[in-house]
């Protein structure tokens, strides 16, 4: 009974928006990052634009696409 009632408590915790954010390769060290910048669909009639983002591994400001996640100036 007791763990039936640790489960329950833990099916809560989840928090559904910490799969979209973001996550992006630092283009200076190769690391994953995990960002605090939610993915977003794209708007018909928006032109690019890009999130800053001070990266804590390189310590660099990367600019972010929030549609695709994908970091401006990186090789692919």
């Amino acid at each position: 009974m007791r763990v039936r009632v640790e489960l329950s408590l833990r099916k809560g915790l989840h928090d559904p928006t910490m799969s979209s954010f973001i996550i992006f390769q630092c283009p200076e060290t190769g690391f994953n990052v995990q960002t605090r910048i939610i993915r977003e669909q794209p708007r018909p009639g928006d032109g690019k634009f890009y999130e800053p983002f001070s990266c804590p591994i390189c310590t660099r400001t990367h600019l972010i696409d929030p549609v695709t996640g994908k970091v401006l100036g990186a090789s692919e």
